[in-house]
Parts: structure tokens; sequence; C-alpha cells
């Protein structure tokens, strides 16, 4: 009996050994791919994780928050994340739909201290089921948005030399933008009493017919919850949902965050100069890998109806495809991709990975998860190799491929 009790040990431990041999393995041809993929390319310093719902399974980092001063790019390096802050808006949004404050069907006009009205289509009211899922038909031009959102005091000598030429008109124009609020930034856009107010600030489709991006837009959104709320769209974010999960070290403006973990921005390696956004719940979060990981944490919880920011309810109308359902599916004809309530849905008719990606100058950050294995994957970089992040987005997929193996 003895021997048959040794035997059982001794297989039960060569079992647990080969799950954990085979659990480095994964390990490590992962961070072998990551960094043969990283060393390809001239990004300064990234980080990625993998995580499920209950703890991050895998989290590694490469390369320099500072190439000047060596200093290592980590989990805790921060920046801002660009369009991944847009799902922010989406919580936010839910969370007062909750309260009964507003619903998606609420007509923009009607809480607005200013009316938006696509002059080609005076008589459809934009909601804000619209604004969440880029049907707006507000438009992003270059000269109301790209030229004019962005702020910088950033007078450093020769910093804004050696750029591609769209870079060095955006990072000169950044200088002379007065640093307004964004209220005021959006009337005088939207507004047709604005001083930056040109009809072709809209789309000529009808608003609820086509899908197109808009940053603006989603500005509008976040506008929407401050004048719903009567604060600040960064103190309400902060107070509701960055608090409640944690996410120490992520905030609005460099003068909330810690400071010294910010790090230095690349476009094609020349170090951008520093800036920040009027429209920032469109891409203005900043915040690092660590606190992005405890969010998509929540947020895979959140799906599977455990939540402190939101019913399992709201969770689900906020991560389904409001393209396929009333009263866009009546009227939608075309759009990039799905949309939820400010969170992109890949894979056909809207059932696939949920999250958002982000790109700003000298940025970019993925997350997304996926609603069947509940893995998510995240990663941050201080480099952008633009015009179509090839070398980012290989490095993305070889953590998707690796993130069932888990």
């Amino acid at each position: 009996m003895k021997k048959h009790k040794g035997i059982i040990w001794l297989l039960i431990f060569l079992g647990n050994l080969s799950i954990t041999l085979n659990s480095q393995t994964t390990v490590e041809k992962l961070s072998q791919e990551l960094k043969a993929a990283f060393q390809n390319s001239t990004i300064p310093g990234m980080a990625v994780a993998i995580v499920n719902q209950d703890s991050v399974l895998y989290r590694n980092q490469f390369g320099y928050a500072d190439k000047v001063t060596k200093k290592l790019y980590t989990q805790n390096t921060i920046h801002n994340i660009g369009s991944t802050s847009k799902t922010f808006i989406g919580i936010a949004i839910m969370q007062l739909v909750e309260q009964g404050k507003l619903s998606l069907d609420t007509k923009i006009s009607d809480v607005l201290p200013f009316k938006v009205v696509n002059p080609y289509h005076p008589e459809i009211d934009i909601t804000v089921r619209h604004l969440a899922t880029h049907t707006s038909s507000i438009r992003d031009r270059n000269f109301n948005y790209g030229l004019r959102a962005y702020v910088s005091t950033d007078d450093r000598k020769g910093i804004r030399k050696g750029f591609p030429f769209i870079s060095k008109i955006q990072f000169k124009q950044m200088l002379k933008n007065e640093d307004i609020a964004m209220g005021e930034f959006l009337e005088n856009t939207l507004s047709n009493k604005g001083k930056w107010y040109k009809k072709k600030n809209y789309y000529k489709n009808a608003p609820g017919t086509v899908g197109h991006y808009s940053n603006i837009s989603s500005a509008l959104a976040g506008y929407v919850v401050e004048v719903i709320t009567g604060q600040k769209y960064a103190d309400y974010v902060q107070q509701n949902i960055l608090n409640p999960l944690g996410m120490r070290a992520s905030g609005w403006r460099k003068a909330n965050v810690d400071q010294t973990q910010f790090a230095s921005r690349y476009l094609k390696g020349k170090l951008v100069p520093d800036y920040h956004l009027i429209t920032y719940p469109d891409g203005g979060l900043i915040s690092s890998a660590a606190d992005l990981s405890t969010y998509l944490m929540a947020m895979i919880k959140g799906y599977k109806g455990e939540s402190q920011l939101l019913s399992a309810a709201a969770f689900q109308t906020m991560m389904t495809s409001q393209l396929n359902q009333a009263p866009l599916v009546k009227t939608i004809t075309s759009a990039e991709r799905h949309y939820g309530v400010f969170w992109n849905i890949f894979g056909d008719e809207g059932k696939g990975d949920i999250g958002h990606s982000g790109s700003d100058p000298g940025i970019l950050s993925f997350m997304y998860f996926d609603p069947d294995t509940g893995t998510g994957c995240v990663l941050t970089t201080n480099g952008d190799e633009n015009p179509n992040h090839a070398n980012v987005i290989k490095i993305w997929e070889i953590l998707v491929k690796y993130k069932t193996q888990f």
C-alpha cells in the first residue's frame, strides 16, 4: 500500500512539474519573441501584460522611458494613453444612465448650454447614443481638431525641428493655441454662434446613418457628463472610477500624477515637445501599464457581472454593439467597426474582442479582452513610428497569440 502511495505522489509531482515547465516554456517563448520584435523596432520603451479577471498572468517591459538618461521603461511608467481614454467616458455615461440622469437617447441639445445641430439635417436630433457610437455626423477636421485641440508651452530651442511636415506644423501650432476650457472649445467649434464654426465641421450624412470616428464628439460626451453632474469631467472620473479601482498612478494632468514616472515621448526616434489636450476626455488620460492592467481586470470582471462601478446589465449594454440594435440598426448603413458605448468590438457582426486603442504624438496604447475566454492584453509605449504603427502591431499580435496559453 505504501508503495502504491509513493507511486501516486510521484505521478502527481511529475504532473505538477510538467505543468510548471510548460508554463515556464510559454513565458520564455513569449518573452523571447517580444524581445526580438522590440529590438527590430525603433520604439524607445514599452510595457505589456496579459490578465484575466483575477490576476496578472504575464508582464514584461523593454527599453527606456528616456533615451538620454537611460531611465528604464517599467510597468509604472506613465504617459497619456490616447483614445483608450474614451472607455472611461463610456463608464461615466452608463453610471448617469443608471442613476436616471440621462438616457442613451437623450437629445444633447436638451442638455447642453448651446445647440449642436447638423446644418445639413437640422430636423434630426443628435443623441448621446450617436456620440457614443461615432455616428453623430460631427467631423474631426484638421483645422477644428488637430491644429486647435492640442496645447504646448514647451518652447525649448530646436525641439520642433526634424519632424515630418504635418507633425512640424502641428507642434508649432500647439505653442500658439490658447488653453481654454473644454466647453468653450466645443461651443466655438460646434455651435453656429461659435467663432470657429463651419458647416463642414459636420458631415453631410444625417446623424445615425454612417459611422465616422470623431474625437470632438467624444469630448462632447465628456462635456455632457460635466453639465449633468456639475463637476469637471476629470474630477468626476477620478472620484467615481479611478479612485474606486485603485488606479493611483492615473490622472488627467501632469500636476495630478507622479511626474518622476512620466516618460519622454518620441516620434520616429525624435523627442516630442510636451503637450496636453483641451478635449482631454477623448485621449488625455495619463496612466501606466500597471494601472491599465488593474482597469482591464475590473472590466473583465464587470463584463461577467461582478463590478462596483456598474450593474451587469449596464456592462452588457456598454460592451454590446449598438449598431445591431434599435434605433441604430434601422438607420446605420456603414461604420469603421462595431461600437458599444465608447468600447470597440472587433469581429464579425460585432462579436469579438472588446476594448480600445490609442494614438497621439509619441505614444500608443492597446487594451482588449476576449469575452469568451475572459483573458485580455495591455500594451503601452512612448514611441510612435507613424504612419501605420506596423512594428507595434506586430508586437501586439505576438501578445494576443499567447494570451490563451496561460
